[in-house]
């Protein structure tokens, strides 16, 4: 498939493309840190902060990276409309602002958030034009078209990349053509044009030999050999490889692009059936990437290890690679490298006719690529779903979702990719009898792998038309592709290329040797061949020695462990004859004895399980005391019924009684509404849930609350103050994530503050939430809607490293909003299948979902959906969601 190997190449096609847009040498961020504590200069500052970004994102520190780059976005708003600012130090800075925003876009877009990259990088290509800011323009020329690329707009990526070369080229940026060249070069190799992807590699690879950025060469060497690979020529796709790898040595470069090519070299192994030799490079691969701690990039060899264990039959062993590789991509958030493995996953247990799990990973990794947008991807799992259909004997779910990745793949203009799910599609029809469709797909898969020169797609094509026309009766033409096929079979086995790469492979070896021992030798021959002479002589003497000193030794030795075993074995038969005699005795007396403390013990035991079970009676009694004493406490829906019509509270504790609670009160026109988780649950949450809503009674009843944020701070206070946590340093943890909600029905004006807690308001899209920062609000759009999650700050309500106050987000509000305000035990709980948490995402599209359902419905909805994803797992946590739509009597 063309697009699985896609996955395994797109970081070396790709690798030069997200380095930073300026070349940056060895970087020291404490001299950075020192330059932006000590500067006064505003432009020097934000200099030092820009390149401090570029060294978190290339260390992989994404979060970091994100929240300096906001901080720089700000502070550049900040000197550009003071009117006490020069001119000139103005204009700097705005170049230095179009930087920014191109960093941030790229930093979107590599998350998987191409729609807001997007977003970022037009007004950075607005500002740029503004200023007449010829190179950054160029950068976000650049950076819009990644983005595009990685949603699959391919077209229109190229459109923006061709904008960026004609800038970088009249200002004559050598880095930012080269760099823009491999871009243009990917695109044409997504969309199968490998000969014209092939002609830019070259381009590219002839301008950083230009200014001899041997990083940059070794890269296109790179791509230059996965473009021959491709098209089935092994040979000179090795001969690149290898010269991608001396450029690295050479260099002294241990590299991200250095390991991806020595996983390249074991995809050629793997195709030509050498799955030991395979699996050898990609372990090297794999070595080199755990050593550089390069982040995500460690998914590839993995998925490949995998992948050649799956050809193997050893589907435990590559199912271990593919769960590490998952596990990977999840906490890195890399949906791409997530959705890719899932369908590795998806195609062993297909192969295991596990078809329950593998239809689960299947559906799982289409979602994941719609969420992203990679119409690639989604094209895939197509094939993918298809592939399970066929296997099921479902042949039109089959048909259904092959034709949908022929679509895609036109509507991409991946020509490659239309070639295989071509020939997918025509199979379908062959087994349903239907020949004259099955003839027209198979001759179009044909046509295609023929123009493109792709060996594998013009086998699996040839074999097809074979049967095909077998079943027309024309036997000269079944001939014809009978002999194709199995001459583009052996091609891609053929053993006299197997020995010429075998012989580059040791030539790569001996020069890599010889580099780096022919001068040592050189300079030490004459010297070692005069000392080996004196060496010999005196090692013969020595040897002598040795040998009569050994002698003499071991026969010491023996002497002296016979006279000790005669000693031993006489004092040990003693020994043992008064120790039987001693041992019966004893014996005798024990048995006594423990008859006697067996009957006291058994008594003993009779007591104390009586004495547990009217504990444990008295406990439990106790515990669902509480519960009523504790439900009592929360609002009745009553209560709520009056206070806010219009609800739905879905509150399951994990035990007997529970550690979060909700709290409302109405106080004037302001209606007060709390969520809070607090540490642990059962009983020890319980005591700190009636400790919260206390303390809540209270400090409502005071005047000079003017905020929620004031709420919070005041709590916080309490709790520290009760649980006297200023001397408890053994337990400074206890505590709750609280979010605190307040509605003025007056003005319809709300105001929210959370420690460790958010919330969500969902309304139409083209209703923007006004009043947060971007720092606290993420949004995620769907069929129109906009869910805003306003997130709180991050402490809790209790003892913690900072005394800072919470923050208060002022909003307006509609009567057709919907909001929610929940704790995290629904999000955290564990899948019954893959033991996966449900995590926010999925809890976000739920809500999305939902809201626009009755209250009854939503509650329903929410029961079904945990149920199903909970299955035969245990509840992890309490789980508490309140949702209300602010319509007030």
């Amino acid at each position: 498939m063309r697009k699985a190997l896609s996955y395994k190449t797109i970081f070396i096609a790709f690798a030069f493309l997200i380095l930073p847009d300026v070349v940056l040498s060895a970087i020291n961020p404490d001299s950075l840190l020192s330059v932006i504590k000590t500067s006064k200069n505003d432009t020097v500052k934000i200099k030092a902060e820009l390149a401090l970004a570029d060294w978190l994102i290339q260390t992989h520190q994404n979060d970091s990276a994100q929240a300096l780059i906001g901080v720089i976005i700000n502070n550049c708003d900040n000197i550009i409309v003071n009117k006490n600012i020069q001119l000139h130090v103005k204009e700097t800075v705005s170049r230095q602002k179009v930087q920014a925003l191109n960093c941030k876009g790229s930093l979107c877009r590599k998350r998987g958030r191409s729609e807001l990259a997007l977003e970022i990088l037009n007004s950075s290509i607005d500002l740029a034009s503004k200023i007449n800011y010829k190179d950054g323009l160029a950068f976000a020329y650049m950076h819009k078209g990644e983005a595009l690329d990685y949603m699959g707009n391919l077209n229109h990526a190229n459109e923006f990349f061709f904008k960026a070369l004609e800038l970088f080229r009249e200002v004559d940026n050598k880095y930012g053509i080269a760099k823009t060249l491999n871009a243009i070069g990917t695109v044409y190799d997504y969309q199968g044009e490998l000969d014209t992807a092939l002609d830019y590699y070259t381009q590219s690879l002839k301008v950083y030999e230009s200014f001899n950025f041997e990083s940059g060469i070794a890269d296109q060497y790179n791509n230059i050999g996965i473009i021959y690979y491709l098209q089935g020529d092994y040979e000179t796709a090795l001969e690149y490889y290898l010269k991608s790898l001396r450029t690295h040595e050479k260099a002294g470069s241990v590299s991200h692009s250095y390991s991806m090519t020595l996983n390249n070299i074991g995809l050629i192994y793997e195709n030509l059936g050498n799955a030991l030799k395979a699996i050898d490079y990609y372990e090297k691969s794999l070595k080199v990437f755990e050593l550089i701690d390069i982040g995500t990039g460690i998914v590839l060899p993995l998925n490949n290890l995998g992948e050649a264990y799956r050809k193997q039959g050893d589907y435990e062993k590559a199912l271990e690679y593919f769960n590490k590789s998952l596990g990977i991509s999840d906490e890195s958030n890399d949906v791409q490298g997530e959705a890719y493995t899932l369908d590795k996953i998806c195609s062993i247990y297909i192969i295991l006719n596990d078809f329950l799990k593998a239809s689960f990973y299947c559906k799982t990794c289409l979602e994941k690529y719609i969420e992203i947008g990679d119409k690639h991807g989604i094209a895939i799992s197509y094939i993918g779903l298809g592939t399970l259909n066929k296997k099921t004997g479902k042949l039109n779910n089959a048909l259904d979702n092959f034709l949908r990745s022929v679509s895609l793949y036109k509507e991409i203009g991946d020509k490659q990719g239309m070639a295989t799910s071509s020939t997918w599609t025509g199979s379908i029809y062959f087994e349903m009898g239907k020949y004259s469709e099955a003839y027209k797909y198979a001759k179009e898969g044909y046509r295609l792998a023929k123009e493109l020169g792709y060996p594998a797609d013009i086998q699996s094509s040839a074999k097809l038309l074979n049967q095909i026309y077998q079943k027309f009766g024309n036997f000269e033409k079944a001939l014809k592709y009978y002999e194709e096929y199995i001459a583009m079979k052996d091609s891609l086995v053929n053993i006299d290329i197997k020995n010429r790469i075998q012989d580059q492979y040791y030539k790569y070896q001996y020069e890599k040797k010889a580099l780096t021992d022919s001068i040592a030798f050189a300079q030490t021959l004459a010297i070692k061949k005069i000392e080996l002479d004196k060496q010999k002589e005196e090692s013969k003497r020595q040897m002598w020695i040795l040998y009569l000193t050994l002698l003499g030794l071991i026969v010491v030795v023996a002497f002296s462990i016979t006279i000790l075993k005669l000693f031993l074995d006489k004092r040990k038969a003693n020994d043992r004859l008064e120790l039987s005699y001693a041992e019966i005795n004893q014996k005798n007396e024990e048995i006594v004895a423990q008859r006697d403390q067996i009957k006291i013990q058994h008594e003993y035991v009779l007591d104390q399980k009586t004495l547990l079970e009217k504990s444990h009676r008295r406990i439990t009694d106790s515990i669902n005391y509480a519960k009523l004493i504790q439900t009592a406490l929360l609002p009745s829906d009553k209560m709520l019924a009056k206070i806010m019509p219009e609800n739905t509270v879905y509150y399951k504790p994990c035990d007997i009684v529970s550690g979060d609670f909700y709290w409302v009160k109405e106080i004037q026109d302001i209606i007060y509404i709390v969520v809070a988780d607090c540490t642990g649950h059962g009983v020890p949450g319980a005591f700190m849930s009636m400790l919260g809503i206390a303390f809540l009674n209270e400090i409502t009843r005071r005047e000079d609350i003017k905020s929620t944020s004031d709420i919070l701070n005041i709590l916080r206070q309490e709790v520290v103050n009760s649980l006297s946590q200023d001397s408890l340093d053994e337990r400074p943890t206890e505590g709750m994530n609280v979010s605190v909600l307040a509605i003025n029905k007056s003005n319809m004006r709300a105001q929210f503050s959370g420690a460790y807690g958010n919330m969500c308001v969902i309304r139409n899209a083209d209703n923007r939430l006004v009043g947060v920062g971007d720092e606290f609000l993420n949004i995620t759009e769907k069929d129109g809607q906009a869910l805003n999650e306003i997130r709180g700050n991050p402490w809790s309500v209790g003892k913690s490293s900072t005394n800072t106050s919470f923050t208060s987000h002022v909003f307006n509000i509609f009567d057709d909003d919907m909001l929610y305000i929940y704790t995290d035990g629904f999000i955290d709980q564990l899948n019954g299948i893959s033991n996966r948490r449900f995590n926010s995402q999925r809890f976000k599209s739920l809500l999305l979902d939902i809201n626009k359902l009755d209250f009854q419905s939503q509650h329903r909805k929410l029961e079904s959906t945990y149920s199903n994803w909970k299955g035969e797992n245990e509840q992890t946590d309490d789980i508490l969601i309140v949702g209300l739509r602010p319509v007030f009597v």
